[in-house]
């Protein structure tokens, strides 16, 4: 059966449809959602809203084009589209169609790929925005459907995208009264009927309902949105100031993120992962909470993402690829240029300075002129040494967290060794065994000059 249409009386814009137009521009007004001079997509099912919609805001001087998703769930739904095609040459305004193939499976699958039609009408169209029929009591329904769900009961936004929703403060019997008025007939979807639906279910128990109860349900949704949507501009606020961007990661400032009260906290973590097309469980988020950003343990959030932490940064993105580099020789004399480690290092035996300046790639240590091949290579995971000043031995590893060296550049950091182990972190520290400590002796100044951009 296709969707049941009633013929009206023909007539010219009355003073309802005068007195709704009035209303619905201060609305578009009050919330900014389009401008006179835009094209706008008005989203036509055939049914009273959007009918409605459509005579509303072409009566208001706005330039529409009426855009008809047939989404194929039932077998003679290509008939609404005539009915949409005749009221638009009333109109005398364009219509573009779209029939669904194949026919989505559920409601949520028509939803989406309904937009997405829209969008692509929209795109075609030079429509700066789209326009869609909700009204106040889908409102209602939809707060009182998603609080059945235990969820937040949200509202719709007037806006979302470039997807508005202009006569969201209107009722239904309004919307027919505009339709009625103006003498067009529009389509009774007769799946409404049909209780096998949460929403159809949902409108029949408000039809039972006091007014206030409906008011009431939409207050609540719109208080809940406006929570929200402040929510989001603090995430957003948190997002530009305390986070830097590169193309497989975030960074964040962990200090500032354990400022955050905890739900704030979680809204944040929820964007950083979204930015990579991630959800998230709630077993994750706690996981989150209580191990990554609390203690700086690794998570594996989705296939090659993961968490971590880099001093005082968290690390959200994918874990950098291992950089394989050259070991090479550094004979005493010679300066030693490499390219694959955008690096050179020369190495010269000279008299001891009376004094050591600052610069943190030259350095001077004591080796026995017999001791004097060394070797520049990457480091290992048992490497360990006695930085200078320290008071004893430590893992590298240990040393790159105490000197907060980010995990994804601790395999370029230069190391520089002899046969009897490191003696340069370049750019950090020597071992204390090879410091200057006789001043008579042989002394090997070693310096570093970075290619391009230096990695420390």
């Amino acid at each position: 059966m296709a969707g049941a249409s009633r013929q009206l009386t023909p007539g010219l814009a009355g003073p309802v449809l005068i007195e709704l137009a009035t209303k619905v521009s201060e609305t578009i007004r009050a919330h900014q959602l389009m401008d006179k001079e835009d094209r706008v997509l008005v989203a036509l099912s055939g049914g009273a809203d959007s009918t409605a919609l459509a005579l509303i805001l072409n009566h208001a001087g706005y330039e529409i084009v009426l855009g008809h998703v047939d989404h194929g769930m039932r077998p003679d739904s290509e008939q609404d589209f005539g009915l949409c095609s005749s009221f638009a040459e009333r109109l005398e305004v364009p219509i573009s169609y779209e029939r669904l193939d194949p026919a989505p499976g559920t409601e949520e699958e028509a939803r989406d790929a309904r937009y997405e039609a829209l969008e692509q009408m929209a795109e075609s169209n030079g429509c700066a925005g789209i326009a869609v029929g909700h009204t106040f009591d889908d409102q209602a329904e939809t707060v009182l459907m998603r609080k059945r769900r235990g969820g937040l009961a949200l509202g719709m936004p007037y806006r979302r995208g470039r997807v508005v929703r202009p006569i969201l403060g209107l009722k239904r019997a309004e919307t027919e009264a505009v339709c009625r008025e103006a003498g067009v007939q529009y389509l009774t979807d007769p799946t409404n009927a049909e209780d096998r639906y949460t929403r159809n279910r949902v409108r029949k128990e408000l039809t039972h309902v006091d007014e206030e109860t409906i008011k009431g349900l939409v207050e609540e949704g719109a208080r809940n949105f406006e929570r929200v949507a402040g929510t989001a501009a603090l995430v957003e606020s948190f997002l530009a100031e305390h986070v830097r961007e590169t193309e497989t990661m975030r960074v964040v400032n962990r200090p500032s993120l354990l400022e955050l009260e905890p739900s704030l906290r979680r809204q944040v973590m929820r964007a950083l992962l979204g930015e990579f097309g991630a959800q998230g469980t709630r077993q994750l988020f706690e996981d989150i909470e209580s191990k990554a950003v609390a203690t700086g343990v690794e998570l594996n959030f989705a296939p090659g993402l993961s968490i971590w932490t880099e001093g005082d940064d968290l690390v959200v993105g994918e874990l950098p690829q291992k950089a394989v580099l050259p070991d090479l020789e550094i004979p005493a004399g010679q300066a030693v240029l490499s390219e694959p480690w955008g690096l050179s290092i020369t190495a010269d035996y000279l008299p001891a300075p009376s004094s050591f300046g600052q610069d943190p790639l030259t350095e001077y240590v004591q080796l026995p002129r017999t001791d004097s091949n060394l070797t520049l290579r990457q480091w290992g995971p048992g490497d360990s040494f006695h930085p200078l000043g320290a008071p004893g031995r430590k893992k590298l590893h240990d040393f790159f967290i105490d000197e907060r060296v980010p995990r994804r550049k601790r395999d370029r950091v230069p190391i520089i060794t002899s046969k009897d182990g490191i003696v340069w972190v370049v750019g950090l520290r020597i071992d204390e065994k090879f410091k200057v400590a006789d001043r008579s002796a042989p002394t090997l100044r070693l310096r570093a000059a970075w290619l391009s951009a230096p990695l420390l």
